[in-house]
């Protein structure tokens, strides 16, 4: 897609390193930038968690199946959050996997804040939608029509029939 470049170019030294390593799981900037690029054309929607500390703040990619959005509670005034679980459908099971990181400019206790971008589409107004979105129909319809010929090939495709016609024309 070329959208993620070759490298970041920088003259400072201590902006240098921290593109070199941006969070605790060893990424270079460029990687997390990769990462966000792959979820933009994949889903429409990109998840950032930035970390404060006393050195700066970290920046981790979050990958998108993992998250879904929490509007704000009017009941008790909470604000809009990210909401992160390891897998989604076993979520009522396992509700204690679920972690709230609040939406910037708000942060939690653990000095942790997300930024939720959404490819915008009118009405959407919780999720954006890929700009793929429109050709979705036309790709089923190729998947399925490949998954039928490789089925009958895989089972020995033959005729159900043969129809012999007697006598001289």
């Amino acid at each position: 897609m070329f959208m993620t470049g070759n490298s970041f170019i920088c003259q400072d030294d201590t902006v240098k390193n921290f593109i070199k390593d941006v969070n605790n799981n060893d990424e270079s900037l460029r990687k997390v930038n990769k990462k966000q690029f792959f979820d933009w054309n994949t889903f429409g929607n990109v998840v950032e968690v930035y970390t404060k500390y006393k050195g700066g703040f970290l920046v981790e990619h979050i990958d998108f199946t993992k998250c879904r959005v929490k509007d704000i509670d009017k009941s008790t005034n909470k604000t809009p959050a990210i909401l992160i679980h390891p897998d989604w459908t076993k979520e009522p099971n396992s509700r204690d996997l679920t972690v709230e990181i609040p939406l910037y400019p708000n942060f939690d206790s653990k000095g942790r804040t997300t930024v939720h971008y959404k490819d915008y589409e009118p009405e959407f107004t919780h999720y954006g939608l890929p700009c793929w979105v429109a050709a979705m129909d036309v790709a089923a319809i190729g998947w399925k029509t490949n998954k039928w010929n490789m089925s009958r090939l895989d089972n020995s495709f033959r005729p159900s029939g043969v129809l012999l016609m007697q006598g001289n024309i």
